[in-house]
């Protein structure tokens, strides 16, 4: 992660040669986030779009996924179950969504529920050169 690299580099001076992409912005239906949360109405086609570079100037690669919001009353890294994506929101019927731009489907979910959006980006493998399924940027959005 970008956090880890970080870290990394300033504990020992000098970075990865595989450092992770960096997510710069994320837009909805063409809008820039301004913060963590956002709110769309019920329709086929909601445009996601995640801007994001490698420091190498790598290809890069989007995994998306959409959970259920749920509060969790864990203390302190509790254990928690692992919350299951969730299918019919992405073209194919299937529980994830891959690019750096993606079409969300919200016409079937039910309105005033509250859900969460993942957007992991990665060194694209096509185009990896060693460990680069470890170099990550991750946001998740309720």
């Amino acid at each position: 992660s970008e956090v880890m690299e970080t870290m990394e580099a300033c504990w020992t001076g000098h970075h990865r040669v595989e450092r992770p992409p960096t997510i710069a912005s994320i837009s909805v239906d063409g809008a820039p986030l301004t913060n963590l949360s956002f709110v769309v109405p019920q329709k086929e086609a909601v445009r996601l779009k995640v801007n994001a570079s490698h420091p190498l100037g790598r290809d890069l690669v989007g995994i998306w996924g959409v959970t259920n919001d749920v509060l969790s009353d864990a203390i302190g890294g509790a254990f928690e179950d692992t919350k299951p994506l969730m299918t019919g929101v992405w073209p194919g019927n299937v529980s994830t969504a891959t690019g750096l731009s993606v079409m969300l489907n919200t016409s079937a979910l039910p309105p005033g529920s509250e859900y969460r959006l993942y957007i992991f980006v990665r060194q694209d493998p096509a185009s990896c050169i060693g460990e680069c399924d470890k170099q990550e940027a991750v946001a998740s959005l309720p």
